[in-house]
């Protein structure tokens, strides 16, 4: 025995000799944990525990009936499957002698809103004690109703049946998270009804809405002024664009135009932000800059095909400047008297007897685009 102690001393010395410690070591690893389990039928699915095979119930709820009474919209319950012992499945029981429809329901809600233009598959096991039919609403929260129809009626029977349903959600559904099932329709008397290998899937989702600016040259950084033109007050009506160093936000760079006195018309001076882009009536539209003028002054902005080519009066309305830099934004629908238009003008000798500097920075008119996700 002591020998056999003296050569486990030694070898616990030859082991701290070569750094074993097992009291000292600071970099032992971590012990190992094993990575969670996932359910393959979850792959892709809208809802977890969809197979019932677990305890997971985060994405289904019911409005229940236990021994006759109403427990409220609670976690749905899982079960064996009366039929299959090996099986698991989600069981609601509806009530005798309904008020209502919907007084017993059972929810499947995920995680995020559907919107308008989203594509889906819903599928699933149903069956029941005995025949039933069951119409299905949509809601935002469970409970929380949006819409009278989302997959149609489902048909109960006593054996389980596949059930299928592809669609894309409308603007009354815009917005849900949850389908409803309205189990105290037919027939009005208490029911066990069972369901079973629940998937929702995003087949497509809808494009979304993203706004485009067709602005070249919008932060006057570069050279380039294809889009922004000025026409100075004394400048006898030429266009000549004036991108000044330090006038921008910041001591950045900006456009001036330079208003005079004794102007004969408000647009004999004018400022003008055109797009390689023909608007057309009812396309969404958005107008963003940065601005201020030497003096307090207002303009009004009209729609013109190309700049100096007047096609409607009002384009983003008026546009009030002060001596500060201010933000301006417009966004609207392009309206039939301006269909076909390109460009924004801006009308800087209002005031006739004005003579002052504008400047304009941070320019940006932008078309909506849907951008697939």
């Amino acid at each position: 025995m002591k020998q056999r102690k003296s050569f486990i001393t030694l070898a616990a010395l030859a082991l701290a000799a070569a750094g074993f410690n097992s009291c000292t070591q600071t970099d032992n690893p971590a012990p190992y944990e094993a990575p969670p389990v996932v359910d393959p039928f979850d792959e892709g699915n809208m809802v977890k525990n969809g197979s019932c095979e677990g305890t997971d119930v985060a994405n289904f709820f019911a409005n229940d009936y236990i021994d006759g009474v109403k427990e409220g919209t609670t976690s749905a319950r899982i079960v064996e499957d009366p039929a299959d012992p090996t099986n698991h499945c989600i069981i609601v029981t509806s009530n005798d002698n309904p008020a209502n429809d919907w007084d017993s329901q059972f929810f499947i809600r995920v995680d995020e809103p559907l919107l308008v233009g989203d594509q889906v598959k819903v599928s699933m096991r149903v069956k029941a004690d005995k025949a039933a039919t069951a119409a299905t609403q949509a809601h935002g929260e469970p409970g929380a109703y949006m819409h009278w129809a989302m997959i149609g009626d489902v048909t109960f029977t006593e054996e389980w049946a596949d059930i299928e349903w592809t669609g894309t959600i409308d603007g009354s559904q815009s917005g849900m998270q949850t389908i409803a099932f309205n189990l105290s329709m037919n027939p009005k008397a208490a029911t066990n009804y069972y369901f079973d290998n629940i998937r929702v899937e995003m087949i497509k989702r809808a494009p979304i809405p993203v706004w485009k600016n067709l602005v070249v040259n919008g932060d006057c950084e570069g050279t380039e002024t294809i889009s922004l033109v000025g026409k100075d007050g004394d400048d006898g009506g030429a266009f000549i664009t004036k991108i000044v160093d330090g006038a921008g936000v910041d001591g950045s760079r900006a456009v001036v135009v330079t208003s005079h006195a004794g102007a004969a018309e408000g647009w004999d001076t004018q400022f003008f932000v055109t797009v390689d882009h023909v608007f057309q009536q009812g396309e969404q539209f958005l107008f963003r800059m940065k601005y201020r003028a030497d003096a307090a002054a207002s303009a009004s902005t009209q729609a013109h095909t190309t700049p100096g080519a007047y096609k409607h009066w009002d384009m983003v309305g008026t546009v009030n400047f002060t001596t500060e830099w201010q933000s301006f934004e417009k966004r609207g629908a392009i309206s039939a008297d301006q269909a076909g238009i390109s460009t924004i003008a801006f009308n800087l000798n209002d005031n006739k007897d004005l003579a002052t500097k504008f400047y304009f920075d941070d320019i940006e008119f932008c078309i909506e685009e849907l951008v697939e996700q």
